[in-house]
């Protein structure tokens, strides 16, 4: 219980922003599905050195969706990757990714192609706008709160192929719900998403790190998971598809490490978990 609860805040911790990426972001207040559009970008490059935006070499634009009832947040990317020193950039919107109305927004996040450099920037917004032509719809799993797809490795002409995914298995429609639901999402055209019998390793690894009691169940589910994906892949090998149908057991683990590509922990972001962490630990020792 402790070992999940300290992992939980590192992870959530981890992915606190610094600041903002960019000064400001612009669209136009209304923005046809299937069209093109401008995004306008403010930097402070101008400044050197000294400025933010300089410290990074690309960014992600996102779309962000607002789903009734519930905030804002990225939803899936629009363009991968666009060099820092962009102003004007031209994007498409399909039309599946959701009804029309004014529920969305455009995001960015910096980042360094190098992985020694600093981590990425936080979430800068634009302007809300109005989507017309839309052909999507809420799904129920949406409606619920649920989270579709990660918005790093999920591209918008696949958001709606992950929706379908993650509705087809929800609420836990089978034993291996969340496992099959992962799998479907991985498949969609596009989605960079890791096997879950990778994600099952890098979990054992983690946990072996911390506890080699606590491990043991985690890693065990791991190489049933390996086994089975390397079996599933041998009988499928004449298959054109380029993605591998991976399987594991009724009882395999379910995976907690975030998928999200790239993600670094700052100096300043190091700081402050070791300083919640301290608290975390006084804490129990009470």
């Amino acid at each position: 219980m402790r070992n999940s609860f300290v992992r939980a805040t590192l992870l959530a911790l981890s992915s606190v922003p610094l600041a903002a990426a960019f000064n400001k972001l612009a669209v136009p207040s209304t923005i046809a599905a299937n069209t093109s559009s401008e995004l306008q970008i403010t930097n402070d490059l101008s400044a050197g050195a000294s400025g933010f935006d300089s410290s990074f070499s690309n960014f992600r634009t996102y779309l962000s969706i607002t789903v009734p009832g519930y905030g804002s947040g990225p939803a899936c990317w629009l363009v991968n990757s666009t060099a820092i020193n962009t102003t004007n950039l031209n994007f498409l919107i399909p039309a599946s990714v959701g009804p029309d109305g004014s529920s969305y927004s455009i995001a960015t996040m910096e980042f360094n192609t190098d992985v020694d450099a600093s981590g990425d920037s936080g979430y800068e917004y634009s302007n809300d706008f109005v989507l017309t032509n839309g052909t999507g719809s809420w799904s129920a799993a949406e409606l619920a709160g649920h989270t579709i797809g990660d918005p790093d490795n999920v591209p918008c002409s696949a958001y709606d192929c992950a929706r379908n995914c993650t509705q087809t298995f929800y609420p836990a429609n089978t034993t291996n719900a969340e496992r099959e639901s992962y799998e479907c999402t991985a498949a969609c055209p596009g989605a960079t998403y890791e096997s879950w019998a990778a994600l099952l390793e890098e979990d054992c690894q983690d946990e072996q790190a911390g506890s080699a009691v606590s491990a043991s169940s985690v890693c065990a589910a791991a190489s049933s998971a390996s086994v089975s994906a390397t079996a599933t892949h041998s009988a499928t090998t004449t298959s054109s598809t380029s993605s591998s149908t991976f399987s594991a057991t009724s009882s395999a683990a379910t995976p907690t490490k975030s998928t999200s590509a790239g993600r670094q922990i700052s100096a300043v972001q190091v700081t402050l978990i070791s300083t919640v962490l301290a608290s975390v630990v006084a804490a129990f020792s009470i």
